[in-house]
């Protein structure tokens, strides 16, 4: 009777690792399984993401390379979040390997020191909820911030981007400048109807400005005060630092951009 029972026990144990085994066997694959599914889908984002880069993705990645801190003004938080985290998938920008230097740490209290900045952060603190809450920390998670001083920089893909990006809007202007001393009104207004979701570009990249956009349209016999129209749109949610009655770009007061922006981990 007492050997039945050992050889019960010692079949019943067996039975149970065996089963304990097949069981964290079959989680692994399980886990296994997701992570391939992960990265397919992540590679397949970042694939489509890289190919489709917006004007915005780009405006941002250059205000970064800038180290233009009054992004936080230019752009609605929620945006400004789904662009750094979509760079930062991509691999077109980084955190900063690097503790901030002094001049570097003074630039950047001295900025959170300035009115337009402590106006922007009673507004979020006012608007925080749930949704906002919920949504910075997905982006932290995803961005691997892990304090409000980390900082961002343009990796080498994201400098290879931008100085493609940079040719392109290049040629594209000296083309239109060529078409514009040529008097060739009618391919002058074709190619620049084709490209006026760059106009903003040619401008944030220093190609050109407002007034002398107007100028060049208006002896094209074009309705430069449509296409400034669209500018003046873009602007206003956040694309430039002002405009003056002229049309003309300028480092103006930045209260325009006060829209509920966000500046983590920037």
């Amino acid at each position: 009777m007492v050997n039945n029972f050992d050889d019960y026990e010692k079949d019943y144990l067996e039975r149970m690792e065996k089963k304990k085994i097949e069981e964290d066997l079959k989680r692994n694959q399980e886990y296994a399984k997701r992570k391939r599914e992960e990265l397919a889908k992540k590679e397949e984002y970042v694939k489509d993401s890289l190919a489709n880069l917006t004007v915005r993705d780009y405006f941002v990645l250059d205000a970064v390379k800038k180290d233009d801190m009054t992004i936080t003004f230019k752009l609605g938080t929620i945006e400004q979040l789904d662009i750094f985290e979509k760079l930062y998938t991509c691999g077109l920008i980084k955190k900063l390997d690097r503790k901030l230097t002094f001049d570097e740490r003074e630039r950047l209290e001295k900025f959170k020191d300035s009115p337009d900045y402590k106006q922007h952060e009673a507004r979020l603190k006012r608007m925080m909820d749930d949704e906002l809450s919920q949504r910075l920390e997905k982006y932290c998670r995803n961005c691997n911030i892990e304090s409000e001083n980390d900082t961002f920089e343009v990796s080498e893909l994201g400098n290879e981007y931008l100085d493609k990006k940079r040719e392109q809007i290049k040629n594209e202007w000296t083309e239109l400048e060529t078409l514009y001393d040529k008097k060739e009104k009618v391919e002058f207004r074709e190619k620049l109807e084709e490209r006026k979701n760059n106009l903003i570009l040619y401008i944030t990249m220093g190609f050109t400005n407002g007034a002398m956009m107007g100028i060049m349209m208006s002896k094209m016999d074009m309705n430069h005060e449509m296409y400034m129209q669209g500018i003046q749109q873009m602007y206003s949610q956040g694309y430039t630092y002002g405009v003056n009655d002229t049309g003309d770009f300028s480092g103006g007061d930045s209260g325009g951009f006060m829209d509920g922006g966000f500046q983590p981990g920037f």
